[in-house]
């Protein structure tokens, strides 16, 4: 009997991998695909190009089998977590991908520590909210239309439309 097939997707630091499960949640099959290390271009910067997620995406994709792919019903994306960039209308990057460990965005957990609680999440350099900030003070602010995590980014690529 034909089943609806249900793949998740995890594109993290070092990989992204896939698995394919069935209605019941058994496992049908997995794939993986090694993602380029981060660069660390200055110390406390951690950055990834988002053409190597998506690069890393396609080529999981690619691994597992057509039946499960012509099956598949449904798909969810997991990705690292404080992993904002800016995009412009099209979805097109505009900044690479801060990762969870990029501690640029000083000045601006700076600025949240005044407004934010002790205990928010939102404060420190590796918050998203501070790298949104410093992302935003980093281009010309015509050009930006999307601040996105890892994972909007890739759904919104995978959907061909963005910020809906």
């Amino acid at each position: 009997m034909d089943q609806d097939r249900f793949i998740g997707i995890d594109v993290g630091t070092s990989g992204c991998r896939a698995v394919v499960i069935d209605a019941d949640g058994t496992v049908i099959e997995s794939a993986a695909t090694a993602l380029p290390p981060s660069q660390h271009p200055l110390p406390g910067y951690s950055e990834q190009r988002p053409g190597d997620w998506w690069r890393g995406l396609l080529d999981t994709v690619r691994g597992l089998t057509p039946e499960n792919r012509a099956r598949c019903r449904a798909l969810c994306i997991d990705a690292t977590s404080s992993t904002p960039l800016l995009s412009d209308r099209s979805g097109n990057p505009l900044t690479p991908g801060l990762m969870y460990d990029d501690r640029r965005a000083g000045d601006a957990a700076a600025l949240i520590a005044r407004y934010a609680p002790p205990e928010s999440p939102a404060r420190g350099a590796g918050s998203a909210l501070s790298k949104l900030l410093h992302l935003v003070d980093s281009i010309p602010s015509a050009a930006a239309a999307h601040a996105l995590h890892q994972a909007d980014w890739i759904g919104g690529r995978l959907r061909g439309r963005f910020g809906d």
